[in-house]
């Protein structure tokens, strides 16, 4: 069942979230499935910060897996641009580097990635998605994605050691590609896809993919996986289960079982664990007003500024103060927006 609540502040999404310690965020409890975080306001009601933040021009939704499957699930999220007047600009959407696999449906219309460095603009090299239902592996540099012109798109984002248990598949071999997924899945995956492309609205296409995975994570979860929110909790998690694993628990033993796991080295995993740890810390210091980049950087384990902004840049594009003014006026960083709705302090 799904719970649909409109809110800007964070939510809970099952009650051993509560109690956090320093620099972890607090939650609200649900009841139900997946819990969807609509495009709200990412401020507190009354917050001067609000008042700089444009308003959405497409919608944009956010769904949080519930306690059976946040060891396996990242989020759910769906962009629908019909009918909306967008200019040129507007028409990119940027994302982070996420260590995560991603089933991407595009519903309509077309998309394509920008080349690696190219910027969002008018004759950047770009590829088109080579199909309508696309497996994207892990990506270790921030991805842009355009869109000519009117679009809808789905996207579930899954932990890639969970994606490993349930499918054998090594996500090493796909980083930072896009393929089509019937090259990679097998035919119970593809029978998921075709249901939630022939499903009549969104709510309905995140309860499919609920259905289909609830059993299959089921049986096949390790005993040990970690219900982690951020990955700072889940890199943490995976790192004791690899230590604890198998006959060989030496580091190197475990540091080559994270790799097999995910597809990326246990540093870039806590690397962009920290990164996202940074991200609402810098939403919790603009909602104060008192933004300071240095002591965001000692607070999230960076040895100093220089290193937070060398970091930010190389996973997201931008510099951290360039990011938050982007994320405070620019439609092509929604994604950032929207995610930011998922950990401020209440």
């Amino acid at each position: 069942m799904l719970q649909m609540v409109r809110i800007g502040m964070p939510c809970v999404l099952n009650d051993s979230d509560m109690g956090r310690a320093k620099h972890e965020f607090s939650w609200r409890p649900i009841i139900f499935g997946m819990h969807e975080v609509t495009h709200a306001p990412i401020f507190s009601a009354g917050s001067s910060a609000n008042q700089l933040l444009p308003e959405p021009l497409a919608s944009s939704r956010l769904w949080l897996p519930k306690l059976s499957l946040s060891a396996c699930v990242l989020s759910v999220f769906s962009r629908n641009t019909m009918g909306t007047e967008l200019s040129e600009t507007q028409r990119y959407s940027h994302f982070p580097s996420v260590p995560a696999c991603c089933l991407i449906w595009v519903l309509d219309g077309e998309m394509a990635i920008l080349e690696h460095g190219a910027k969002a603009q008018t004759g950047s090299p770009r590829v088109h998605l080579p199909d309508q239902f696309i497996f994207a592996g892990p990506f270790n540099q921030p991805r842009v994605v355009w869109n000519p012109g009117d679009a809808r798109i789905l996207v579930l984002m899954l932990l890639p050691d969970a994606f490993h248990a349930m499918t054998a598949i090594e996500s090493a071999a796909y980083v930072n590609r896009n393929v089509p997924a019937h090259e990679v899945l097998g035919e119970d995956w593809m029978a998921m896809s075709r249901a939630v492309r022939e499903a009549p609205d969104d709510a309905q296409r995140v309860a499919i993919i609920e259905r289909f995975l609830d059993p299959l994570w089921a049986r096949t979860r390790p005993d040990d996986s970690f219900h982690g929110k951020l990955l700072k909790d889940w890199s943490q998690g995976l790192a004791i289960r690899a230590a604890t694993s198998g006959f060989g628990r030496s580091l190197r033993q475990a540091e080559r079982r994270i790799k097999q796991w995910t597809g990326q080295p246990m540093r870039d995993l806590r690397g962009a664990g920290r990164l996202e740890m940074a991200f609402f810390e810098t939403l919790m210091a603009m909602e104060s007003g008192d933004v300071n980049w240095a002591e965001i950087a000692i607070a999230c384990g960076y040895a100093d500024q220089a290193h937070f902004c060398r970091h930010t840049r190389q996973l997201t594009g931008f510099s951290p103060e360039d990011l938050q003014q982007r994320i405070l006026k620019d439609e092509a960083l929604w994604f950032y927006r929207l995610w930011s709705g998922t950990g401020l302090a209440v």
